[in-house]
């Protein structure tokens, strides 16, 4: 087995606008987006990442095993971005993927606090958290941290430790819940 294919890598979920989704696997997926930008030649976005772990070729073989079917070539899928997600998040849990703790942390950023850890740990990204309890990334990121005017609110903390044991079928459910119940919600009524 060469040395690549035992370096800790993220698998991650990005998107060219087109309706294609790429799923690849890279140390650093932010720069791989704005690579893929430079040489397509059209804006590409990270959507999603798990975090770093020696099992990414695994995770990123079973994703695109699992979405064979929509595959339009390289590492693109024709399927929406919520369908490409939860397929890299059920091959990080049937993987027994494991997640790699020597993730540096660049020194213009403050080390995460142990909220972040076990929200990344358990593949909760910031973005997915804001959604899910309806407030900016920049709140859930002070309320993480402990820097929100009244501290990190409980329910930051019970929507962590609820998607922490969650099965990824359970994850699932309450995504799409959460999505009908929004859009119920934001109907006029009459």
């Amino acid at each position: 087995m060469s040395g690549s294919r035992c370096m800790p890598r993220c698998v991650y979920v990005a998107s060219d606008g087109s309706g294609l989704h790429k799923i690849g696997m890279s140390r650093d997926p932010e720069a791989r987006c704005r690579s893929l930008t430079q040489a397509l030649g059209r804006q590409v976005q990270m959507l999603f990442s798990t975090p770093i772990t020696p099992n990414g070729r695994a995770v990123e073989e079973m994703s695109h095993s699992a979405l064979s079917d929509r595959h339009q070539g390289n590492e693109w899928f024709s399927v929406n971005a919520d369908v490409a997600i939860a397929a890299v998040e059920k091959a990080f849990q049937d993987s027994g993927a494991v997640i790699h703790d020597a993730t540096p942390v660049p020194l213009d950023r403050e080390p995460l606090s142990p909220l972040q850890v076990r929200a990344k740990r358990a593949g909760l990204q910031q973005k997915r958290l804001a959604a899910l309890l309806g407030v900016s990334e920049n709140t859930v990121s002070l309320q993480l941290r402990g820097k929100w005017e009244s501290g990190t609110p409980r329910y930051v903390t019970a929507t962590i430790i609820a998607w922490e044991i969650m099965s990824h079928d359970d994850r699932m459910r309450w995504l799409e819940e959460t999505e009908e119940v929004s859009a119920r919600l934001k109907r006029p009524v009459g």
